[in-house]
């Protein structure tokens, strides 16, 4: 049987503009292109988790207008089950998305409203068997007492921490690691911890999270557990956008971490899933299967 998750959070329209270089404040530039499609980080994961062989499960809301719309229409293509997912009063949030020549971008999103009551639901109604549940950074301010349930409850518990003020996550960490079982976080976000991301990974494995990784981009990542920590590379690779990679690599890890709790070994199949995923335009231009990642991995 396959591993489930629930995955909770932002689901969104991208509004993205192709830019030669990403302007400061008070410039002026003109797009090679500005196109419109479905992402937001935890429908992103939700996607790649799915594709990847994960039973996915998704919960957040979108509004009664057209972006709403597409955006349930692309998760179901992607196999993710959208039953539980709410109706909101406002319009779908939107998110821009500014993407240089090399694949870097800048991101400026909407808040979101979350109803937990849908979640909370699931939790108790979910079957023995492999499950996880996975939220954004967002959700961890209001979002604690629902991951501690669903440890309760036998879950996994998992986060992307970005969306949490530096601050935030230096004063808060211990509060957070009595939730969760897998930390993803930015090479950025970790300074807040540490000048060396694996002195980062091993403050929040130190707190009691089982396992932490660390994204650098083209750099790949630093993974840790209790037993150690590792740099996992990423294949060399030509990025077109690395909008949504950090969200296919904690899908990726998540996919295969799962299956038996080894931590390098996940994380060497996550940054080979993320690696392909930059290849082509948009958050889920090519979001990739597990044979794909496999044969990737044994091509380097």
């Amino acid at each position: 049987m396959r591993p489930l998750l629930l995955a909770a959070g932002y689901v969104n329209v991208d509004v993205t503009a192709e830019l030669g270089r990403i302007p400061g404040f008070g410039e002026r530039v003109t797009a090679g292109r500005i196109s419109r499609s479905p992402g937001g980080m935890t429908a992103n994961m939700a996607c790649a988790a799915s594709r990847l062989g994960m039973e996915v499960r998704f919960f957040g809301g979108v509004g009664p207008d057209t972006g709403g719309e597409e955006a349930v229409a692309e998760l179901a293509r992607f196999g993710v089950d959208t039953s539980a997912m709410t109706a909101s009063e406002g319009s779908t949030t939107t998110s821009l998305i500014l993407l240089g020549p090399e694949g870097d971008r800048a991101i400026v999103s909407e808040p979101l409203a979350f109803d937990y009551q849908p979640l909370r639901a699931a939790l108790v109604e979910s079957p023995e068997r492999r499950k996880c549940l996975h939220v954004d950074g967002y959700r961890l301010a209001d979002g604690l007492s629902v991951l501690r349930q669903a440890r309760r409850a036998g879950f996994v518990t998992s986060a992307d921490l970005d969306g949490i003020e530096p601050g935030e996550l230096a004063a808060k960490l211990p509060e957070i690691a009595e939730a969760l079982d897998v930390a993803f976080l930015n090479a950025g976000l970790a300074e807040a911890l540490a000048e060396d991301p694996e002195e980062a990974a091993d403050q929040i494995t130190g707190q009691g999270v089982t396992a932490a990784a660390v994204t650098l981009g083209g750099a790949g990542a630093v993974v840790a557990d209790g037993s150690g920590c590792w740099r996992v590379s990423t294949p060399e690779v030509e990025v077109v956008d690395a909008t949504g990679a950090g969200d296919v690599f904690a899908a990726a890890f998540l996919a295969e971490w799962v299956e038996g709790g080894d931590t390098e070994r996940a994380g060497r199949f996550a940054a080979a899933a993320a690696a392909i995923s930059v290849g082509a335009a948009g958050a889920r231009g090519q979001v990739p299967y597990r044979g794909e990642v496999v044969g990737l991995i044994e091509a380097s």
